[in-house]
């Protein structure tokens, strides 16, 4: 025996060698002289050099050999395996299929242990490194649960390299005696599960919602359910806020806590899995009182991730009656209900109905209305387009048998529950052909205006506030009321007459010290003049930031990025698209949180054209590692050097080290 190598101290998380290669398998077989005897090997990242590696056995527990087969050439892709047998013949036999190598150094019994040498010379005079081993090199394996006599080993997927410490939970075992008798692989009791090894990428990413989901149903005055789906297995998390409140974090809604100083109604979470509908249900609340829901999920992985910001939901349910036309020319086809959304989230409507207080009541069909958008009800859905629209169809335009009186009547929208969502009554004064309009900026703390006998709604002047109710064109010059007449544009639709212009593909956001930095993509565009920029400390109330101009239209992805320089508390930021004819869509906003703890950052996280490291040194160590541990960056460098190296990584989870003499900080990367 040779004496045994010293080896290098060696840093668990940032080692100074390659780590490409992996011991996968060993066998000691069953046909004539124990044969096959081999060892196979796996590349876990791409190989241009081979002959970097050796491996050797220690045998009977006699210390380490050293390298000892120094013959591996040419190169490996990620994913391929190699094998070393003592011969090919019978391997051939066992296996249906020749070894890489053949070699005496595989020569190998049930009781000995496998070292994987490195050397970036290749010359293996003394440089190298253990990067993998199997088994004890210092213990005869006879007896010991590491035994493959006449059987195998194989590692757990998923694990090593383990360097020079034999760690025995990273490998199953056939037990001893477990191929006596056979004479094929494939015919085996127990076979050895050649080429079975993977390396399964770890889940960084937070769920995400599937779409149309959480929305609520089934609400009274004081109760509803949430009903929510993500696109793998998780846990649901709520909280349940008086309207109002500061918006609560991520983390408070998992704990079921509102912000400080804001009060709790009630919370809780739903604990299963979810790939499919889970409900949660909520009562106990107070009638006539307004409540904000917040909901956020989190995965099961091992070590979870959460939602980076909960989705606010609206109880209750804030949809308007907008507009109206009830004495066109055609009762029998033109008669239509204009509603809105002033809502945060998309509103589920099937089910609901439109009635008055008589005997008239109609369903509505399947159909949802989007947060801050409009559906027309109409008595024909190609009349209303050839009169509106120009005759283009559009799908937020159904028909419902509703039936409108030309003098005194009233309109009265209800949910699925038969809760009272809005209502209104008019009066015997309405001109043939008008639509009756109230401003979309009505804020719904009145949802209902009187009755037929008792309208109650003052109709003169215009209702830019929201405090008058609705308005006749009889008595008024409000711009926004129009004539039903063919080939008129206005009101309904926000005289957008064709589908949503934009279809959003992603919206990000993270922070930097006093500034918050937001990226968006569209995968196409329509007609689109500009983005506005609006922002929120609490999540109710907006203002607008900034604006950039939009592409008009596009079918091709689309990056934009805006930077709030006066980001000095955690804030929400929501897009608020605008179209060239003035019809405006907002989509739903993100959360952004201040932190002010670390002097080093890196931003954005996930990376995807660009990157801004932030650290107060001039040069320092920068480490990476990638998701199976493999150290493939390890220099001094400089910050701007740094970003350069950090923008060539390739797609996938890294561990990232800043190190020097005066700092030292870690943090996980993803490259996308």
């Amino acid at each position: 025996m040779k004496q045994p190598l010293l080896l290098l101290s060696l840093l668990p998380f940032f080692p100074a060698f390659s780590q490409d290669l992996i011991i996968t398998g060993v066998i000691d077989g069953p046909l004539t002289g124990g044969t096959p005897k081999a060892i196979e090997f796996y590349a876990t990242a791409d190989i241009p050099d081979l002959s970097l590696y050796a491996f050797g056995s220690a045998n009977n527990g006699g210390g380490s050999d050293g390298p000892e087969f120094k013959d591996f050439t040419g190169s490996l892709n990620s994913g391929d395996f190699i094998y070393v047998s003592e011969e090919s013949t019978e391997f051939n036999n066992f296996f249906g299929f020749m070894p890489t190598y053949a070699s005496s150094f595989a020569s190998i019994n049930g009781n000995d242990a496998i070292e994987l040498f490195y050397d970036a010379t290749g010359d293996f005079t003394g440089s190298e490194v253990v990067i993998d081993v199997f088994g004890d090199i210092n213990v005869d394996g006879s007896g010991e649960p590491w035994d493959y006599e006449d059987g195998w080993a194989y590692r757990s997927n998923n694990t090593g390299p383990d360097g020079s410490t034999f760690t025995i939970a990273n490998w199953s075992f056939s037990g001893k005696n477990a191929l006596d008798g056979e004479t094929t692989n494939a015919s085996a009791t127990s076979p050895f599960p050649a080429q079975t090894f993977s390396v399964i990428p770890t889940d960084v990413s937070p769920p995400s919602w599937t779409s149309g989901y959480p929305f609520l149903i089934n609400y009274t005055n004081t109760s509803f359910d949430i009903i929510g789906q993500i696109n793998e297995a998780g846990t649901v998390y709520f909280v349940v806020l008086l309207d109002g409140s500061t918006a609560p974090s991520s983390a408070e809604v998992k704990a079921g806590t509102g912000s400080a100083g804001a009060s709790t109604a009630t919370n809780g979470f739903n604990a299963a899995a979810l790939t499919t509908d889970v409900t949660l249900s909520i009562s106990g609340l107070s009638s006539g009182t307004d409540y904000n829901v917040y909901v956020v999920a989190e995965d099961d992985e091992t070590n979870p991730n959460l939602q980076a910001s909960p989705v606010r939901l609206d109880f209750p349910i804030k949809v308007a009656i907008t507009e109206f036309i009830n004495d066109p020319d055609v009762d029998a086809s033109e008669e239509w209900i204009e509603l809105y959304n002033y809502g945060a989230n998309a509103v589920d409507l099937t089910g609901w109905t439109i009635s008055d207080e008589d005997n008239d009541n109609s369903s509505i069909g399947s159909l949802t209305i989007a947060a801050a958008g409009f559906v027309i009800l109409a008595k024909s859905k190609t009349t209303f387009e050839t009169q509106w629209l120009a005759g283009v169809s559009d799908p937020r335009v159904v028909e419902i048998n509703i039936q409108l009186a030309n003098g005194d009547d009233e309109i009265i929208l209800s949910d699925n529950n038969d809760n009272l969502i809005w209502s209104l009554a008019y009066g015997n004064d309405e001109t043939t052909r008008r639509a009756t309009f109230l401003d979309i900026n009505e804020d719904g703390t009145t949802r209902s205006y009187g009755s037929k006998t008792s309208p109650g709604v003052n109709r003169d002047g215009n209702d830019a506030n929201g405090s008058l109710g609705y308005e006749s064109n009889d008595n008024t010059t409000d711009p926004s009321a129009y004539t039903s007449t063919t080939g008129d544009v206005g009101s309904p639709l926000l005289g957008n007459h064709v589908a949503l212009p934009i279809i959003l593909a992603s919206f990000n956001g993270w922070a930097s010290d006093n500034i918050a930095r937001l990226e968006w993509q569209t995968f196409s565009e329509l007609n689109n003049e500009r983005f506005d920029i609006e922002k929120s400390l609490n999540g109710n109330h907006f203002t607008l930031v900034g604006s950039l101009a939009g592409n008009g239209t596009s079918e091709t992805i689309i990056t934009y990025n805006f930077e709030d320089f006066h980001f000095y508390q955690s804030a929400f930021y929501r897009l608020k698209q605008v179209d060239f004819d003035g019809k405006a869509e907002y989509h739903p906003s993100i959360f952004i949180e201040k932190n002010e703890k670390s002097e080093i950052a890196i931003f954005p996280n996930p990376i995807k054209a660009d990157v801004i490291l932030k650290c107060p040194a001039a040069s320092f160590q920068l480490s990476v590692i990638n998701s199976i541990g493999q150290l493939i960056l390890d220099q001094n460098t400089t910050k701007l050097k740094a970003e350069e190296a950090i923008l060539k990584l390739k797609p996938g989870l890294y561990i990232l080290r800043i190190y020097s003499d005066d700092l030292d900080y870690t943090t996980t990367l993803i490259r996308q």
